[in-house]
């Protein structure tokens, strides 16, 4: 879970960042460093081939998920996260396969705030109010709910299928003790 009253002040940092440093750190814990040549593939060029690159393969859902983040606020950090260069996307998640960023450099709350006070008309990142993120939080829940009862049904139809080839089409369980 993320700490919102770390380093908050009036007009200092917002929880956005917050959520941002957070979400760089969990990332840059999981990254590895590779030489640039090896990022080839992914079709981004760099001048000094002997510097080490640090980058994530992943899914930033995945790590979000796990500090407690909701959909909107996972998006508001990589959004702060891309906006002030702090790391740059070479693949997009999807169908299965990871995301591919390139880490940079870990945001401070000093860059924050010098980038937050020269781009108020390009970034806006504010807090949703405690009932939209319960809301979030609740979409979120629902959402996996609906995939685990739908897991379920598929369990429930695969053992009634597997019974009816075992048992030849009929119910030769124990019937329930009669007291």
């Amino acid at each position: 879970m993320v700490d919102a009253t770390e380093d908050a002040t009036p007009g200092g940092v917002t929880v956005g960042f917050l959520h941002a440093r957070a979400l760089y750190k969990a990332m840059a814990k999981k990254s590895v460093l590779v030489n640039p040549i090896d990022l080839i593939t992914y079709s981004y060029p760099q001048d000094d081939p002997d510097e080490k690159i640090r980058v994530f393969e992943g899914f930033t859902s995945k790590i979000a998920d796990k500090l407690g983040m909701s959909q909107h606020q996972r998006g508001k950090a990589l959004q702060i996260l891309k906006a002030m260069n702090c790391m740059t996307r070479l693949r997009t998640p999807g169908g299965g396969s990871p995301g591919v960023w390139i880490l940079h450099y870990e945001p401070t709350a000093a860059q924050w705030l010098e980038f937050r006070n020269n781009n108020l008309e390009i970034i806006r990142v504010t807090m949703p109010s405690p009932s939209v993120q319960i809301r979030s939080q609740f979409m979120d829940l629902t959402n996996e709910i609906k995939k685990a009862n739908k897991n379920i049904h598929e369990l429930v139809t695969r053992v009634s299928e597997l019974e009816s080839i075992v048992y030849g089409g009929h119910d030769v369980r124990p019937s329930p003790p009669v007291s």
